[in-house]
């Protein structure tokens, strides 16, 4: 029972969510059994969820029926279904009008249509975002006035005009948006370069005579394509992140995830080619994404936005932020990652500020269950044995390091990187640091070996006699 649609459905419910859909189903609008609410009610309840269970509450004294019970589950979820499309309608308030107008057309009521039409221009006017479902919904509300003003008015062509304006913004802003999602699958999927040629000699051109790389619902995805598509357009990703910091509350919480990862991943991008100076650009995205809680979903922050963040204040020094940021957002993370998440982080922030024996107790009191930050965590140890010259410790921590990585399946491409600090740190113990030939000779391999995360540091440990 626990794989089905129906408790994968409920478990997702939030804590308000549930209460709102037990007095839904409470209603005799909505439904008329019982046992749909009796089994609900105990689905919340258990944490074991078995099906002969489940019947035995549903139905006492009667013996088991898989078929009955599969009726009920049914029913029940697709009330739920239901529920949430009634949550989703009531919430969405233009689009509850724009429902309401249709009725009142088909009713043949004037004096109610007019009235919705006027509450829409009102809701559309206090709306805070400008994104393309607003340009959509004006688009809309104009097609309404027109259709009802064109019987008495038929010279009247200021409607076509809104609504051609208002249809024009809102389909280059999604269109736009759908060519930076095909852009972005350029670096993993063969992607059509000729519908990418047309697109930058017809398209491009086109939005750019009519001025409407200004308006923030095309402007941003505008200059989010050039990022995307060439890593030297510095100049637009400036254009791109003043977009985004003075206009992102314009979009919903999801599209402004959506750019933030677009511009987060240029950073990465340039740090990747040799510029560390991202480093700060991209501290400054996490920390404004924090700041306004787009990097938040539903009150949970993703243990990646986490390890990233802390990466991203340790390589420019923000050490006091870093410690803030890393005993702040503990408590949104999930809570089977929190508690290890926090300490490799806790351990990542000494380790830069050089209190070695404080990282090693951190690191050694964790039990780390995810393999990459397990393996994070003994890069970590293996630095501060060599630092440390605790060269004893090390040997042995670079066998059972290797043996670790071997034996476990679930570790995947990253096995290459971890066998390859390995290989290099005991490259470095046997280096002649005196010999130069030797040490030039390890320095080009290192700096040409394609798979290695610890490049900057192994180099860094060749210049140390």
């Amino acid at each position: 029972m626990e794989q089905s649609k129906l408790v994968e459905l409920v478990d997702s419910l939030e804590k308000k969510e549930k209460a709102a859909c037990r007095k839904f189903l409470q209603s005799p609008y909505f439904n008329h059994r019982e046992d749909v609410l009796h089994l609900f009610n105990w689905i919340l309840k258990q944490r074991q969820r078995h099906k002969k269970q489940a019947f035995q509450r549903l139905f006492p004294n009667v013996e088991y029926d898989e078929q009955q019970l599969s009726l009920v589950m049914s029913y029940l979820l697709r009330l739920i279904e239901q529920f949430l499309a009634v949550q989703t309608l009531l919430e969405d308030k233009i689009d509850h009008k724009f429902h309401l107008l249709k009725n009142y057309q088909q009713r043949n009521l004037p004096k109610h249509f007019h009235q919705t039409l006027v509450n829409i221009e009102a809701l559309l006017e206090k709306s805070k975002y400008r994104d393309k479902q607003y340009y959509e919904s004006y688009r809309d509300y104009h097609w309404a006035n027109y259709l009802n003003e064109a019987p008495s008015h038929p010279d009247n062509y200021r409607r076509l005009e809104a609504l051609s304006e208002m249809t024009d913004i809102a389909y280059f802003s999604q269109k736009l948006r759908q060519i930076c999602l095909l852009t972005a699958h350029q670096s993993v999927y063969v992607v059509d370069n000729k519908m990418i040629d047309q697109i930058n000699r017809t398209f491009f051109p086109y939005l750019e005579q009519r001025g409407l790389t200004g308006n923030p619902a095309i402007g941003i995805y505008y200059h989010g394509y050039f990022v995307l598509q060439d890593s030297s357009r510095i100049m637009h990703f400036r254009q791109f992140k003043e977009l985004l910091f003075t206009n992102g509350q314009l979009f919903k919480p999801g599209e402004v995830r959506e750019l933030y990862v677009i511009a987060i991943n240029y950073c990465v991008k340039q740090v990747n080619k040799g510029d560390q100076s991202f480093f700060k650009e991209m501290l400054s995205l996490y920390q404004e994404g924090l700041t306004s809680e787009v990097l938040i979903e539903r009150g949970r922050l993703s243990h990646f936005v986490y390890h990233n963040a802390v990466a991203a204040a340790l390589q420019t020094q923000e050490f006091e932020w870093a410690k803030s940021f890393i005993f702040q957002y503990k408590k949104v993370l999930d809570e089977k990652q929190q508690e290890s998440a926090f300490q490799f982080n806790l351990a990542r922030l000494a380790f830069a500020q050089h209190a070695y024996e404080e990282a090693l107790g951190l690191l050694n009191t964790t039990y780390f269950q995810d393999v990459l930050l397990n393996l994070g965590a003994k890069t970590i140890m293996l630095k501060i044995f060599y630092l440390l010259q605790e060269f004893d410790l090390l040997d042995a921590h670079l066998n059972a390091m290797n043996n670790y990585i071997r034996r476990n399946r679930l570790i995947g491409y990253h096995k290459t990187n971890y066998l390859n600090i390995i290989r290099y740190t005991k490259k470095i113990l046997s280096l002649n640091f005196y010999d130069k030939t030797e040490v030039s000779k390890l320095q080009h391999a290192i700096e040409s070996e394609s798979v290695l995360t610890e490049k900057e540091w192994l180099l860094e440990q060749t210049n140390r006699p």
